[in-house]
This record gives C-alpha cells, structure tokens and sequence, in this order.
C-alpha cells in the first residue's frame, strides 16, 4: 500500500492518485522535476533523493510550541503537463513558479520550510516569532494570486496549456524544531494545523 503524502491515506500499488483526496502520488524530483513512481526513493536523472525522510527514523530537536501559520500552494494538473511538455520545459515552467511562490513569502516574512517538487509548504511566525503572522501569510497569499496570474496566461499563450495553483492557509499551535534524518536537517513544524491546510486547499 501507498500512503498519501498529503492526508495519509492508503492507496493500492498502482495508483496514481490518491482515492481519499485526489492528490497526485507520483514524486517529482526537485532539483530537476523528473517524475517518479510513488515508490522511488531517489531520481534516476539526477540521484536526489525524493523523500528523504521516507525508510529513516527522524527526530525532532529542540521541539518548541509556536503558534504560526502556514502556507502551502501547489500546482493544479502538474501530471498532465508533464505528460504533455518536454522535461527542460516543465523544469523551466516549475523554476519560475517556484521563485514566484518563494520571493512572496520571503516578502512578507515568511519562511520556506519544504519544497514538493510542484510545491511549498511556508511558516509565518517561525522561526522567528510574530504577532502578525496570520495577516502576512494572507498577504503572502493574496500577493502569489496576483503575480501567478499573468505567470499562468505565458504558460498558456506558450504553451496551449493552462497552469493553476491550488492553495490554503491556516492559523494554529505545531510543533517547530530541527528534524533530523540521516544527513540531512531541515527546519520544519508538525501537528494537526499542518493537516488541516492540506486538506482545505483551494485552486486560485
């Protein structure tokens, strides 16, 4: 069985989508947006791992209540693209929507904690604590909306292909701290508020 990444639930093998929330199990390499089977670990392009918090025991450091809110935006039909376009060009296509999503963030003092290949997941108030996080990440949001617009009507003029975000954010307490897993350490938060938003993402 394969668990979905985005509300854990468990699908057949041989499944493509998830039967529980329709999200897109195939793993996408971020580094170079090759795609992948839900059951490979590393990229056979480039060898970047693809999860690589999956088959490892990983731990929270220096775990600290926070309440925060967060971001997260993915895009809408990235497999049918995919299938349709060149790897370079989808590549190209995931590079700008990334730096769109990453420079309205980071404008409204928001953090980047997870890349998912067609994808972020962002915290506003960690790190760093802020009283105003709630109303950044909105503005975070709203300012994404307006820049993907014109970003989504090049890809269609280009292309013949429409490209959409689909996006939520939610307030709440996590848990925040360095997780460490094998070499790698990242930043991240967990608990119910992170589930939430990933269920209640809307296309914009």
């Amino acid at each position: 069985m394969i668990k979905c990444r985005s509300c854990h639930g468990q699908n057949k093998e041989d499944a493509r989508f998830c039967s529980h929330c329709g999200q897109n199990l195939e793993r996408v390499c971020r580094v170079c947006a090759e795609r992948h089977t839900p059951t490979s670990r590393y990229c056979s392009k480039c060898g970047t791992a693809l999860d690589p918090m999956e088959g490892q025991q990983s731990k929270t450091h220096d775990g600290e209540r926070k309440l925060v809110s967060v971001l997260f935006a993915d895009t809408v039909g990235f497999t049918a693209l995919s299938e349709m376009l060149d790897p370079e060009e989808v590549a190209q296509i995931m590079h700008g929507c990334l730096s769109i999503l990453t420079r309205e963030i980071e404008r409204y003092g928001g953090t980047v904690t997870q890349f998912t290949g067609d994808g972020v997941m962002a915290l506003f108030g960690a790190p760093n604590a802020d009283e105003d996080h709630a109303k950044r990440a909105c503005q975070a949001g709203i300012a994404i909306r307006s820049a993907i617009i014109p970003f989504s009507n090049k890809i269609l003029e280009h292309y013949g292909s429409e490209f959409r975000l689909r996006m939520g954010i939610n307030s709440g307490m996590v848990v925040v701290g360095s997780v460490k897993s094998g070499g790698i350490t990242e930043y991240t938060a967990l608990g119910d508020t992170i589930n939430t938003v990933s269920h209640r993402r809307v296309i914009i």
